[in-house]
């Protein structure tokens, strides 16, 4: 992870947080939830992207069985995402997936001093404008 990703997690989790305030919820909760969901959906794209796209660059069996191939590996990668941006876009499209995911999750959620209101009662909205 580069200072980069870094710091799109902690403003995302900032503008999450924010939401949260904004219902009444705990800012801090929402937050960090938002910054481990872009965290792991991140570490879960950085597998998509080895498994599928850098898999001819390196030998991933091979890297589970000798150590010494660790440094080689990263460095081959390195080379790789040079040469193809596109993977590294990748896995921060997937960070940013996550930071949906958990304010799709927010904007679901009722507010504490919203009035939850049922479906049936909108019904009737439409009618009286015409």
């Amino acid at each position: 992870m580069d200072i980069f990703s870094l710091l799109l997690l902690v403003f995302l989790s900032y503008k999450n947080g924010v939401r949260a305030k904004r219902k009444s919820l705990n800012g801090w909760v929402w937050g960090l939830s938002s910054f481990l969901a872009c965290f792991v959906a991140e570490i879960i794209g950085m597998l998509i992207v080895l498994l599928f796209f850098c898999a001819k660059v390196i030998d991933i069996n091979r890297l589970g069985t000798d150590p010494s191939y660790k440094n080689t590996a990263v460095q081959l990668l390195q080379q790789e995402f040079i040469k193809n941006p596109l993977d590294y876009v990748t896995i921060v499209l997937f960070g940013i997936g996550g930071y949906l995911l958990v304010r799709y999750i927010l904007d679901k959620k009722p507010g504490k001093n919203d009035v939850p209101s049922h479906w049936s009662d909108k019904l009737g909205e439409n009618r009286d404008n015409n």
